[in-house]
């Protein structure tokens, strides 16, 4: 059984599907900060520091997902310790299983990139909008204008309600 993609990804994807989407899925903010246990210096904070903006810009990292990344990021430093020994090898395979395991979770595989497409920003709310301007009263829409009334004999209008209305 495949562990479930998170609904960043499936957006990103463009296979997320509002009848399966779960309505009370907890939202945490976008951007982590490095978990205290990853170490100052070494492979696995330049991992971090490589992947973390990747994954801040796509939406994808958030503040739960710290950890999880810290992991991949000390499994790519067991590997990269583990192959530099002889005998090594099976250390360096397990690590290597880990890290790309903790890739595919965050949809950093070159299987996965293809899938993927950029998605641009969402608009600024128009309630926060009108907050941040600070003017007094917001400027009201325009109304449409209401299609006068036909006549018996002419061609019903296209809107479905109107020829409702006129029926």
């Amino acid at each position: 059984m495949t562990a479930r993609k998170p609904t960043a990804l499936k957006i990103l994807e463009g296979t997320n599907r509002r009848d399966r989407a779960n309505p009370a899925e907890p939202q945490p903010p976008v951007g982590a900060k490095s978990p205290p246990w990853l170490p100052r210096s070494g492979p696995a904070r330049s991992a971090w520091n490589r992947l973390a903006p990747i994954l801040t810009d796509t939406r994808v990292l958030t503040v739960a997902d710290a950890e999880a990344l810290g992991l991949a990021c000390m499994a790519l430093d067991d590997y990269l310790a583990a192959r530099g020994e002889q005998e090594g090898w099976r250390r360096a395979d397990a690590a290597w299983k880990r890290y790309l395991a903790a890739l595919r979770d965050f949809g950093l595989t070159p299987a996965s990139r293809p899938k993927v497409s950029a998605t641009p920003m969402p608009d600024l709310d128009p309630l926060a909008a009108w907050m941040a301007s600070g003017s007094g009263s917001p400027q009201p829409t325009p109304r449409p204008a209401r299609p006068r009334p036909t006549k018996r004999g002419t061609p019903p209008p296209d809107d479905p309600l109107e020829r409702w209305r006129t029926q």
